[in-house]
């Protein structure tokens, strides 16, 4: 988390260090965004959605957007971060995009396993590109399915272990354990992790999520699920 909370990364994350996940399928801001809205759907419209691990805003500014000016419009968008030093950049950027006069955003600094939101308060959470970098995932997600409504989606992506052609899902689990073995990301404390789509199954489902669904690209993976 260190990495992130530096003034330098946060200018440079939408300055260049965005654009190499394409190499991993990640399908770019825009299509990100479209499928986080479609996940969060007619629920979230008119309600309060947090952009957790927003870093610089990417999405949040899609978000307020996306529906700025209609009459189903998001009530409100939390930008949510551990870094300072990304919420500030998120907030220039909102300022440069004249985003920030109808106060529909508000920035709330927290830790992912310790949200600031009363229980069953929330019409939908995202969290783009963020759950491979949090320490405690399961803190987390469990964190989320605590401050969402009941039929509110939690939803988001992340780097996919490399997938082997015609491998069944045990085969394919097998494969994913021995990579994170030998890449030291068993533990997230320790860095990076990639993700496998059982692994986001049942973390979602031990967490006490439902209809969990996802769309692969190579080794993007965008996954829902709802309280």
């Amino acid at each position: 988390t260190a990495t992130f909370e530096t003034p330098q990364v946060a200018f440079a994350y939408e300055r260049g260090w965005r654009d190499s996940f394409k190499r991993a399928g990640f399908p770019g801001p825009d299509e990100e965004a479209r499928l986080a809205v479609d996940a969060l759907g007619e629920f979230a419209k008119g309600g309060i959605v947090v952009d957790a691990s927003c870093g610089s805003g990417l999405f949040t500014r899609r978000f307020l957007k996306t529906y700025k000016g209609r009459s189903k419009a998001y009530k409100g968008v939390v930008a949510l971060d551990y870094s300072d030093a990304m919420l500030r950049q998120a907030k220039q950027y909102m300022e440069d995009e004249n985003l920030l006069g109808d106060a529909d955003v508000c920035f709330v600094r927290a830790d992912i396993a310790r949200l600031p939101f009363p229980e069953g308060s929330l019409d939908g959470v995202h969290a783009g590109a963020a759950i491979h970098c949090w320490p405690d995932a399961k803190t987390g997600v469990a964190e989320i399915a605590r401050v969402l409504k009941p039929g509110a989606t939690f939803c988001g992506t992340t780097f996919m272990n490399p997938q082997v052609p015609f491998f069944d899902e045990d085969q394919q689990a097998i494969f994913d354990n021995a990579v994170r073995e030998f890449s030291g990301t068993v533990n997230a404390e320790r860095g990076f992790r990639w993700w496998s789509k059982k692994e986001l199954r049942d973390l979602c489902t031990e967490c006490g999520l439902v209809d969990f669904k996802c769309e692969i690209r190579n080794q993007f993976i965008f996954y829902s699920a709802k309280k």
